[in-house]
């Protein structure tokens, strides 16, 4: 009973939940965040927005077609976690079809009954392009970007940026 019980906690994961790399004192990669080319598309290193205005977690993405039939992607195929506190998302391919969602929202306290501002990165296999990518694919009253800065060892570095929308004069 008590070897049972030492093992259950011997084998507890590093950090609370897999997908939260959050570091306190300076980021670095997880263990896994390795061998980016042995991989087919890599490894994604991307700067994102920090939590003290900005939340960022992996979501899905849906699409309809003119009729109004849906399809939702929960992304595949990929190990990923982010580094909240630093703000770090890693991404690694498993499979050369990897493809994971994420969103960005702001935090700022809204109305009872309104979604928070937010936008939706696409990080891996990119379908629509037939490359391997990390861009915003929506965006929804605010303004985001993703752009590339440099490859170097099969892993692509993106800088995220999030913020308000311009003001349209009336």
């Amino acid at each position: 009973m008590l070897a049972a019980l030492v093992s259950l906690f011997a084998a507890a994961p590093h950090y609370p939940f897999p997908q939260d790399c959050s570091q306190v004192s300076a980021s670095s990669p997880p263990k896994w965040f390795t061998d980016c080319n042995a991989t087919l598309g890599g490894c994604f290193l991307l700067t994102v927005p920090m939590e003290s205005v900005y939340s960022v977690g992996n979501t899905s993405r849906t699409t309809c077609d003119h009729m109004g039939h849906c399809n939702t992607d929960y992304g595949f195929g990929a190990t990923w976690c982010i580094d909240h506190i630093n703000g770090k998302l890693y991404t690694k391919n498993l499979v050369p079809t990897a493809v994971m969602y994420f969103e960005v929202d702001n935090t700022t306290k809204m109305p009872p009954g309104v979604n928070r501002p937010s936008c939706r990165l696409l990080v891996g296999s990119d379908a629509e392009l037939k490359a391997y990518d990390s861009r915003v694919y929506s965006q929804d009253r605010i303004l985001c970007s993703a752009n590339k800065k440099v490859t170097k060892d099969n892993i692509t570095y993106v800088d995220v940026g999030a913020g308000p929308p311009p003001m349209v004069e009336v």
